[in-house]
């Protein structure tokens, strides 16, 4: 529910990428921070999908792709709606 309320405060969106583990931002490439230039969302592909990073080392989490960035490279409303649906 508070995160609803922060969606229409205009502080988070619907969809965009989930807030990241401070160990694991710091080794970013400028590629990879691109996804703190959008809002955060309620959900992500990552959540979609069910990617899940526990029990990783931080070293094996940083090879694996952004699953969000296909968000922040796309404004695109119709793929913002289909992976809200896929998430209900």
């Amino acid at each position: 529910m508070p995160q609803l309320i922060n969606v229409l405060k205009g502080d988070m969106s619907i969809v965009g990428p989930r807030p990241q583990l401070p160990e694991f931002v710091e080794h970013y490439t400028l590629h990879q921070l691109r996804r703190h230039n959008v809002k955060p969302g309620m959900t992500g592909l990552a959540q979609i999908h069910q990617i899940k990073l526990l029990g990783q080392v931080v070293s094996q989490a940083l090879n694996l792709p952004i699953p969000n960035l296909p968000i922040i490279n796309s404004v695109k409303i119709g793929l913002q709606l289909s992976m809200l649906l896929k998430k209900l």
